[in-house]
């Protein structure tokens, strides 16, 4: 480096300036001496080529560029950020896998942080342990607000029982002896049965009393993204969020074994399934123990 002669600066400005320089502190100039008879005599010196201005700065760019090259190289081995917000860490997973709020589904492992939205789910032999929360084989949770909560096993709140009411039957009054006297044998006039009172009866399979599930009008098109949801609000008490659900024909979806994706209360109701599916859709409303509150139809 600084091999090559650098041109300096202008020699009216270099002359100047050493003047200056001598005066100030005294100093004899090069190639100056003594006569013996006080006389000075000025012999001309060789002045060495300049490095320049650039060749004083030189030393310190390599430095500079040496540490630029340092933070650069290290900055390039570091690992991509965790995710930031609310996120859950696994501290136990066999045979369990979980779905991005992308839709991407990967094997799940200790030490994986799960940001909002995303879905666990285990297998046949599946356990997980998040959060505090442990879920067994076949089961599936959602990740929101930093918690797991884990999805009803197909719970659904069942129809109210239907309440049937029977006409009560009309009183039979048995015919008055004659002359008001008594039946013979001495029986008296039976008393008339007491009015019945309406029973309540629910369909097979159903009741405990619960609302029946509200439904929600589902919008199945296709779009610029793949498959494009949207789908109704659920106006009644205690939404948690939406789930959608997806199967391949001719199956339909099961909760919650078929959720792929969660739509927290209050977002926007909508999803974008990838191309290429050629599946059977279905979306409900829960709440916060992952019960159902509302459903839509199955839509394709």
């Amino acid at each position: 480096l600084a091999s090559d002669p650098v041109a300096g600066p202008e020699p009216d400005f270099t002359a100047d300036l050493e003047a200056r320089l001598r005066m100030a502190h005294s100093v004899r100039p090069a190639g100056e001496a003594v006569a013996p008879s006080g006389a000075t005599t000025r012999r001309r010196s060789r002045r060495a080529p300049s490095i320049g201005w650039l060749g004083w700065l030189a030393p310190g760019a390599l430095a500079g560029a040496g540490i630029a090259g340092f933070v650069l190289v290290s900055g390039g081995t570091s690992t991509a950020p965790r995710p930031t917000g609310p996120a859950v860490e696994v501290a136990h997973a066999v045979d369990a896998q979980s779905i991005a709020p992308d839709g991407r589904t990967t094997p799940l492992r200790p030490g994986d942080r799960l940001p909002d939205g995303t879905i666990v789910r285990t297998g046949t032999d599946g356990q997980v342990d998040a959060d505090g929360t442990a879920l067994g084989p076949d089961s599936e949770a959602v990740v929101h607000g930093g918690h797991l909560t884990v999805l009803g096993h197909g719970h659904r709140h069942a129809p109210a029982p239907t309440v049937t009411t029977q006409p009560a039957p009309s009183p039979v009054r048995p015919a008055a002896p004659p002359n008001g006297g008594t039946r013979s044998g001495g029986e008296t006039p039976a008393s008339p049965p007491a009015p019945s009172h309406p029973t309540p009866t629910a369909p097979p399979g159903q009741g405990h009393g619960h609302a029946a599930p509200a439904q929600l009008d589902l919008s199945v098109q296709p779009g610029s993204r793949g498959t494009e949801l949207t789908w109704s609000s659920y106006g009644g008490p205690g939404l948690y969020g939406y789930v959608v659900l997806r199967s391949n024909p001719p199956d339909d979806p099961a909760y919650p074994r078929d959720v792929i994706h969660f739509v927290p209360a209050g977002s926007l109701r909508s999803y974008a399934d990838p191309p290429g599916r050629g599946a059977r859709y279905q979306i409900d409303a829960i709440d916060s123990s992952g019960d159902v509150l509302a459903a839509s139809a199955v839509e394709h």
